[in-house]
Protein backbone atom coordinates (compact mmCIF):
# COMPACT_ATOMS: atom_id res chain seq x y z
CA UNK A 1 0.00 0.00 0.00
CA UNK A 2 2.64 2.17 0.81
CA UNK A 3 2.15 5.77 -0.70
CA UNK A 4 -1.70 5.09 -1.74
CA UNK A 5 -3.84 7.71 -1.12
CA UNK A 6 -7.69 7.55 -0.96
CA UNK A 7 -9.98 10.01 -2.43
CA UNK A 8 -12.59 11.57 -0.10
CA UNK A 9 -16.00 12.26 -0.87
CA UNK A 10 -15.08 16.03 -1.79
CA UNK A 11 -12.15 14.65 -4.10
CA UNK A 12 -9.68 15.53 -1.69
CA UNK A 13 -6.97 13.36 -0.84
CA UNK A 14 -6.73 11.14 2.47
CA UNK A 15 -3.86 9.29 3.98
CA UNK A 16 -4.18 5.64 4.30
CA UNK A 17 -6.02 4.57 7.58
CA UNK A 18 -4.08 2.06 9.75
CA UNK A 19 -5.53 -0.46 11.48
CA UNK A 20 -4.37 -1.06 14.88
CA UNK A 21 -2.37 2.07 15.35
CA UNK A 22 -2.11 4.56 17.74
CA UNK A 23 -3.66 3.97 21.34
CA UNK A 24 -6.44 2.37 22.40
CA UNK A 25 -10.05 4.65 21.96
CA UNK A 26 -12.09 4.97 24.71
CA UNK A 27 -14.60 2.53 23.69
CA UNK A 28 -11.92 0.00 24.04
CA UNK A 29 -11.10 0.50 27.42
CA UNK A 30 -14.60 0.64 28.58
CA UNK A 31 -14.65 -2.86 26.87
CA UNK A 32 -11.92 -4.01 28.47
CA UNK A 33 -12.84 -2.52 32.06
CA UNK A 34 -16.36 -4.42 31.80
CA UNK A 35 -14.78 -7.88 30.93
CA UNK A 36 -12.40 -7.43 33.75
CA UNK A 37 -15.25 -6.58 35.69
CA UNK A 38 -17.34 -9.39 34.62
CA UNK A 39 -14.30 -11.82 35.49
CA UNK A 40 -13.81 -10.36 39.12
CA UNK A 41 -17.43 -10.45 39.64
CA UNK A 42 -17.55 -14.58 38.42
CA UNK A 43 -14.79 -15.34 40.69
CA UNK A 44 -16.83 -13.33 43.49
CA UNK A 45 -19.91 -15.45 43.08
CA UNK A 46 -18.22 -19.14 42.85
CA UNK A 47 -16.51 -18.16 46.14
CA UNK A 48 -19.32 -16.84 47.88
CA UNK A 49 -21.02 -20.07 46.94
CA UNK A 50 -18.18 -22.19 49.12
CA UNK A 51 -19.17 -22.13 52.84
CA UNK A 52 -16.63 -20.01 54.76
CA UNK A 53 -16.95 -22.16 57.95
CA UNK A 54 -15.95 -25.35 56.36
CA UNK A 55 -14.17 -27.93 57.85
CA UNK A 56 -11.50 -30.26 56.80
CA UNK A 57 -9.79 -33.62 58.36
CA UNK A 58 -7.71 -36.00 57.37
CA UNK A 59 -6.58 -38.76 59.25
CA UNK A 60 -7.57 -42.81 59.53
CA UNK A 61 -10.78 -44.47 59.82
CA UNK A 62 -11.47 -45.53 63.39
CA UNK A 63 -15.19 -47.19 62.80
CA UNK A 64 -18.06 -46.65 60.37
CA UNK A 65 -21.17 -46.52 62.22
CA UNK A 66 -23.62 -47.67 60.02
CA UNK A 67 -26.74 -47.41 62.52
CA UNK A 68 -25.77 -43.80 63.63
CA UNK A 69 -24.95 -42.82 60.21
CA UNK A 70 -21.31 -42.21 61.62
CA UNK A 71 -17.87 -41.90 59.98
CA UNK A 72 -15.32 -41.84 63.02
CA UNK A 73 -11.95 -40.96 63.03
CA UNK A 74 -8.92 -42.36 65.08
CA UNK A 75 -8.97 -39.38 67.24
CA UNK A 76 -12.11 -39.84 67.75
CA UNK A 77 -14.32 -37.04 65.94
CA UNK A 78 -16.68 -38.00 64.17
CA UNK A 79 -19.00 -37.21 60.59
CA UNK A 80 -22.66 -37.68 60.15
CA UNK A 81 -22.52 -39.51 56.43
CA UNK A 82 -25.83 -38.58 54.10
CA UNK A 83 -28.33 -41.09 53.24
CA UNK A 84 -27.12 -41.95 50.11
CA UNK A 85 -23.57 -42.88 51.11
CA UNK A 86 -22.10 -46.12 50.28
CA UNK A 87 -20.63 -47.62 53.07
CA UNK A 88 -18.63 -50.05 51.30
CA UNK A 89 -16.65 -47.75 50.09
CA UNK A 90 -15.16 -47.30 52.99
CA UNK A 91 -13.53 -48.99 56.04
CA UNK A 92 -11.69 -48.86 59.61
CA UNK A 93 -7.80 -48.41 58.72
CA UNK A 94 -8.11 -46.12 55.66
CA UNK A 95 -6.86 -42.61 55.33
CA UNK A 96 -9.75 -40.53 54.77
CA UNK A 97 -9.68 -36.71 53.84
CA UNK A 98 -13.06 -34.84 54.54
CA UNK A 99 -14.60 -31.59 53.61
CA UNK A 100 -17.78 -30.61 55.33
CA UNK A 101 -19.90 -28.15 56.89
CA UNK A 102 -20.23 -27.38 60.69
CA UNK A 103 -23.34 -28.81 60.93
CA UNK A 104 -22.48 -32.45 59.80
CA UNK A 105 -19.61 -32.75 62.68
CA UNK A 106 -21.14 -34.74 65.42
CA UNK A 107 -20.33 -33.30 68.76
CA UNK A 108 -20.46 -35.50 71.66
Amino acid sequence: MGNDRLRGDRGSMVDEIQVGAGPPAEEDKLMTKQIVAFFASSFLCVALTIPACAEEKSGVIAAVDRDRSLLIFADGTAYRLPGSFDYDAVSPGMEAHVIVEPAEVARG
